[in-house]
């Protein structure tokens, strides 16, 4: 109930026990953070995505949208850093958590531990996340027609559900690049750094996203099991976060403690005992 927000008067109104009893219950659970208990999937297409809380702490979640389950779960001082993402990927391996393919953000950290421990299986890039990525260097109302033309496109990149629709996004996005080659190359001199620059920078940086995404963006038209965005997990950390505020006078240590919590009893639907530390 306190996970989920419910204050402590409550709490002991409802239990018929004293607000202190309750504190200190709820304050030996924070004291001590909850281990992952992945269970078997030999079968498994999980969800990796990270969010952070405050400037600090990242917290990585490896979500099994079969099960709906956190199989895992890691604070990091950085985000999905590549030896933390193996040491994790490899625990699930250990129990028996078998990739079969997984959908990400394509951060470097993910991408390099999975060459190492699963070199062969589909990395599904999210297209959701491309999609905002580029909305956001494209800015809401471009001031050139390249910038207009690219947008249309990439508003239309979550819409695709087939191959052949798949096929025809590529070939425009191909029509584009061509179309505004010179466009792309034009150059602007910075007289406060007495050099040159790229002009349109943004639109560059859009388009050398989608050349590195190209290979991982469809594997989920060859393979329904596989997500084609991290949006079943972020639609979460709203939630999370929303009851993480409520909670901004715990310690630092205390808070991390709290989420593990959240994660194992409220996420995943675990009955909390004192041997889970």
């Amino acid at each position: 109930m306190w996970l989920k927000g419910t204050p402590v008067v409550t709490i002991s109104s409802l239990k018929h026990k004293g607000r202190n009893t309750i504190l200190r219950a709820i304050y030996w659970y924070l004291d001590y953070p909850p281990k992952p208990n992945p269970k078997l999937n030999l079968d498994c297409y999980p969800v990796i995505d990270a969010t952070w809380f405050g400037r600090e702490n990242c917290l990585i979640v490896y979500w099994d949208k079969d099960m709906k389950k956190a199989q895992w779960w890691r604070w990091s001082q950085r985000k999905e850093t590549a030896w933390e993402i193996y040491e994790d990927i490899n625990n699930l391996k250990k129990n028996k958590v078998i990739f079969k393919a997984v959908t990400s953000d394509g951060s470097p950290g993910i991408k390099t531990a999975l060459e190492y421990l699963y070199p062969s299986i589909p990395h599904q890039r999210c297209l959701v996340h491309l999609q905002r990525m580029g909305l956001i260097f494209l800015t809401q109302r471009p001031k050139t027609l390249a910038g207009l033309d690219l947008r249309n496109l990439i508003l239309k990149l979550n819409t695709i559900n087939a191959h052949k629709e798949h096929n025809l996004w590529v070939k425009n996005f191909y029509h584009w690049c061509h179309k505004y080659y010179f466009f792309l190359k034009e150059k602007s001199y910075a007289f406060e750094r007495r050099n040159w620059w790229y002009t349109h920078k943004g639109l560059r940086r859009v388009r050398r996203m989608i050349i590195n995404a190209l290979p991982n963006m469809w594997h989920y038209l060859d393979n329904p099991k596989i997500s084609k965005d991290t949006n079943g997990l972020e639609g979460r950390w709203g939630s999370l976060k929303d009851h993480f505020r409520n909670h901004k006078g715990l310690s630092k240590g205390r808070r991390k403690t709290y989420l593990s919590w959240y994660l194992k009893v409220v996420v995943n639907k675990e009955i909390p005992t004192r041997f889970d530390h």
